[in-house]
């Protein structure tokens, strides 16, 4: 059943205060973040910035070595402070972002089949790996073991075409108690929400304002006044997201690419 012009209007409302509420105003004050971006080829592009320059030059390129595969998204888990990756040979990897060897952790007990067109992001309060695609799978993962849980497919209510290809949940620390997740869709180039995440109900938060590519990174960051910093990777292009609006803007270009995913944590956590 479609709403009527009312009722979106009042859901639109209604879904634009809650997410001042949840996830705050974006930062404004000048941070010092590590970067790290992913390529196709199985390559870390490691940067080092704060939120206010617009000089993005790579301080090292490093090739994952030890890896079964493509590797399609990375993640910082919160619970660790690792970083994780995940194969298109359904397989879990630790990567040492210094020197690029990867340490096997587990196989998938389902396949994953989304390809390069997904997100994969740690939900921060029960340690477990969302991992989403453009074809609808939605799994939530318990890394260490390597069992899936299969959630309801990705939907729109009234149906649409989908096209997520990149996820990040809010409050990403250790000891988080409530988070949110939050998708990028190249179809309808927009932010977009996930809830319940494992129902797989997607919700459309605003237009980025630019044209999203199908293979995108995507990943929030938790500063240290507490506020969610959302960052894209696209092609050669790095922008910061407003996530109570979807509007994205450029923070720089990169010399290296085309990245495939970003994974961000403050210079102070030593990640």
């Amino acid at each position: 059943m479609k709403f009527n012009q009312l009722t979106k209007i009042a859901v639109a409302i209604s879904l634009s205060a809650c997410l001042q509420t949840f996830i705050g105003t974006p930062a404004k004050s000048a941070e010092m973040y590590k970067i790290i971006g992913l390529t196709s080829n199985n390559t870390l592009v490691k940067y080092g910035s704060n939120s206010n320059s617009r000089s993005r030059r790579p301080n090292q390129t490093i090739n994952i070595t030890k890896v079964d595969g493509n590797v399609l998204g990375i993640d910082y888990r919160p619970a660790n402070g690792m970083l994780y990756a995940l194969t298109d040979t359904d397989k879990i990897y630790t990567v040492n972002s210094d020197n690029g060897v990867a340490t096997f952790v587990s196989n998938l007990s389902v396949s994953f089949s989304g390809g390069f067109q997904s997100g994969i992001d740690f939900n921060p309060v029960v340690d477990r790996l969302r991992v989403v695609a453009s074809n609808g799978q939605n799994y939530r993962i318990n890394v260490d073991t390597g069992m899936v849980t299969v959630d309801t497919l990705l939907n729109y209510d009234p149906a649409q075409d989908l096209g997520v290809t990149a996820s990040a949940y809010i409050n990403s620390r250790k000891g988080a108690t409530a988070t949110m997740l939050f998708n990028l869709d190249y179809d309808s180039d927009a932010l977009v929400s996930q809830a319940p995440p494992n129902d797989g109900r997607l919700t459309a938060v605003g237009a980025l304002g630019f044209n999203l590519p199908p293979v995108a990174g995507f990943d929030i960051v938790t500063n240290s006044q507490g506020e969610n910093v959302g960052f894209i990777a696209a092609g050669k292009s790095l922008y910061t997201v407003d996530l109570s609006t979807g509007a994205a803007k450029m923070m720089g270009n990169f010399r290296e690419g085309n990245l495939i995913g970003v994974a961000v944590s403050l210079t102070s956590d030593n990640k």
